[in-house]
Formats: C-alpha cells, structure tokens, sequence
C-alpha cells in the first residue's frame, strides 16, 4: 500500500461538528455482547457530551465482517455524505470503519475526498488533523493484526476439534446427525430414521436388483422421503448411495470447483485456502461386507437415462430397387430435415 495519508481539508476542522454515525457489529460480535445496541449507547452518548455535536442519522451493518470494503449501509452513508451536510463519519472504535487497512483507509480517502473526516471515540481520533490521521493508520493496523489473530486462532482450534473427532461445522452427512450442536464438543451420530432410509435403498439396489428409478419410485411410495422432505430422484439417490461414509469417514473442506455458492474456496492450484482436506471418522450405517456388496451392485448399473424415442421411417421396406434390393429408411445426428 503506497498511499497511507492524506492532508486535512482546513474548510472542515471547525467547531461545529455534523455528523453520521456507523455503528457495525459481527455476528460473533453480537454474541459476545458488543452489538448495535452497545454501540447505539456509545454514539448517543458522545453526541450527549457537546451542544456543538449532532448527529444527524445512524447507519448500521448487522451481521457483516468488517475486512469487506463494500458493506451495505456503509454504502448508503456514503450517499447521504455526499450531499454535503455532515463533515465527519463517527463511529465508537476505528475496527468499525473496517477490520483491515484496505477497508478502513479506502473508505477514509474516499470520505476525506468529499470534506468529511472520521472521528472514533474510545481512541479519541479525529482524521481532520495530522495527529488524528497519525493515530487512525496505527489503530487500523493494529485491527488488522488482532483481526489475523483471531482468524489464526479460529482456524487452529477449529483443526484441533477435528483431529479429536468433533464436527466442525455445516451441515451433517446423510445419514448422521450432530449430536451437542452448537457446543464446543459437537460430533457426529447415526440418525436412526435416515440410516433406515439407506438400508431400505441398499436392500432395493442389492437385493432386489432395482433400478435408481425403481428404488427412488419405492422409497416416494412407503413415504420414506429426502431430509427436507421432498420425494426422492434418481440423481439423488445416486449420489447418497455414492456417499463415502459408507467407508467410515468424511472429508472437511473437500477440493471441489464446482458452482455450488458454499463451495470450499480454493487457490489456483486446487488446494483449499483455509486448509489441507482432513478426513473425520464417522460411526459406519453398513457392515463392511454389506459395503463391498453396495459397491459391486453399483458397478453394474448407471443413473438410468431415459431412451430417444424410435425414429419411425414410413417409407421402409417399401422402395425397391431395379435389382430386388429393399431401401431403408435413415438420417444423419445433428442435421435438419
């Protein structure tokens, strides 16, 4: 970062101080009590202090980390600053305007470009004067390093739960359910009525020698639904019977590239970006033998792919030839008649 400072606008430094305040607050903020609400108090509070100062509106970002550069009622104060009636942003700690120095000073220069200025009020920083600028950049990096910590910390203990055998987090696997959700302790368990669902399926698919079509049909028909309720597809039931937990384990934070929006992030090369893949051990729905039979069923057959209807060819058999010899009707994949 090339650009750390820029001078104050001498036309905003009087003592009349207009301002909008922001207030922003994590969801794991909140749960450790430094919500709106709190911040709400520390703004009112400041204003309280002065006759000279006013506030003219709040805007607040709930729920939003603070290392995005674009939030949305971060975004709306900035319009309404652009009409020119305030001359600072307040906000009740620097973190708020942003938890890294990209967020933070982006905003700030963008701000100061128009004439208004931020003020914090634990760390007594106004950026109208040099000091206050001074003291912003360094409560900014501080954020920023206090905000990799916590990430760091976050990230290792997450990684110690899991080489214990505890769930991480997201939902459970088909099949199992998390047992002490959201307690530090939480790890996976059978669920009694969708390990009955797979058994059923195995049955069908080993047993009985149906189809995905036909076991799917058959689940629908005994009321043995998805576990959002929904009837079984073949496509579904596919990919549940594909499930790695039938060899005891799943894998946290799997390399996929797929679309899917909650897909594990990945670096260029494939590799997950908060971490290795790392496999947790679940309780096992089949016996190993039953397993191996699954598996060689499952060889045998495919998703069932619905067959083109016949082409029907009206004239064959019908035109003959000088010689005798019978013409049959055909066409050519991919050409218009």
């Amino acid at each position: 970062m090339t650009k750390l400072m820029r001078r104050p606008n001498p036309a905003t430094t009087g003592t009349e101080i207009i301002a909008l305040a922001y207030k922003r607050a994590s969801t794991e903020e909140q749960l450790k009590g430094y919500g709106l609400d709190v911040q709400d108090d520390e703004l009112r509070a400041w204003e309280a202090e002065d006759a000279r100062r006013t506030i003219l509106e709040t805007f607040s970002d709930e729920g939003v980390s603070g290392a995005l550069d674009r939030r949305p009622d971060m975004l709306r104060l900035e319009e309404r600053a652009r009409e020119g009636k305030a001359n600072r942003i307040v906000v009740p700690m620097v973190d708020r305007a942003g938890r890294t120095a990209r967020a933070a000073f982006n905003w700030a220069w963008r701000m100061q470009d128009i004439g208004v200025h931020f003020i914090s009020i634990r760390e007594h920083i106004d950026t109208s004067t040099e000091l206050g600028w001074t003291m912003f950049q360094q409560y900014v990096f501080f954020s920023e390093m206090e905000w990799n910590s916590i990430r760091q910390r976050t990230l290792a203990g997450r990684n110690k739960k899991i080489e214990y055998g505890g769930w991480p987090a997201g939902p459970a696997p088909y099949g199992y359910r998390i047992e002490g959700k959201g307690q530090k302790g939480s790890f996976l368990v059978v669920c009694e009525g969708e390990a009955l669902v797979i058994l059923k399926a195995v049955a069908l698919l080993v047993d009985d020698k149906s189809s995905f079509e036909e076991a799917a049909d058959e689940l629908n028909r005994l009321g043995m639904y998805t576990r959002s309720g929904k009837p079984w597809t073949t496509t579904n039931l596919y990919q549940r019977m594909h499930s790695e937990t039938f060899d005891g384990y799943t894998t946290y934070r799997k390399a996929n590239r797929g679309d899917r929006e909650k897909a594990t992030r990945l670096y260029e090369d494939g590799t997950p970006v908060h971490g290795k893949p790392i496999r947790i051990a679940v309780p096992q729905i089949l016996t190993p033998y039953r397993t191996d039979e699954l598996k060689a069923a499952l060889k045998k057959r495919s998703i069932d792919k619905p067959r083109k209807p016949a082409r029907i060819y009206s004239l064959s058999g019908h035109i003959a030839s000088d010689c005798g010899q019978v013409y049959v009707g055909g066409g050519r994949t991919g050409q218009r008649a």
